[in-house]
């Protein structure tokens, strides 16, 4: 995890000298409202937050509220956490699993946000991933 963590802070280093983002934050996230306008952002990337014991997917619909028209969510969730995964079976969360799939279809059927993209990709420790792309509508 640390070699993660100094890979993470090279690259928000790198990104901040070359002015890559206009504003570029790193910020807690809970369940509670974020500190930020409706419409404030054009993307938020989470990468491995959405976990048991971490961010609820719930956040989900706060960076749809954050997030302009257009704009693009990006998150991964391990998939050993919302799907049965032999040889990974104690680290399935039933709720958190719930919970994404409840916010997704919130979104869709308030025709708030729709799933672009959903891909497994490779992860940490020999467990696959899922990236989920939203498009806020």
């Amino acid at each position: 995890m640390l070699q993660l963590w100094i890979f993470l802070k090279r690259v928000w280093t790198f990104l901040r000298r070359k002015e890559f983002y206009k504003t570029l934050l790193c910020i807690d996230v809970g369940t509670d409202r974020m500190p930020f306008d409706d419409d404030d952002f054009d993307v938020v990337v989470c990468c491995g937050g959405i976990a048991p014991a971490h961010i609820s997917p719930v956040v989900i619909k706060e960076w749809t509220r954050i997030v302009k028209p257009g704009g693009i969510i990006s998150f991964t969730i391990r998939r050993c956490y919302i799907e049965i995964m032999q040889g990974q079976e104690e680290f399935y969360s039933k709720k958190l699993a719930e919970k994404c799939d409840e916010a997704l279809e919130d979104l869709k059927n308030n025709k708030k946000a729709e799933v672009t993209l959903k891909k497994e990709i490779p992860h940490l420790e020999n467990s696959p991933a899922v990236i989920y792309v939203l498009k806020v509508l």
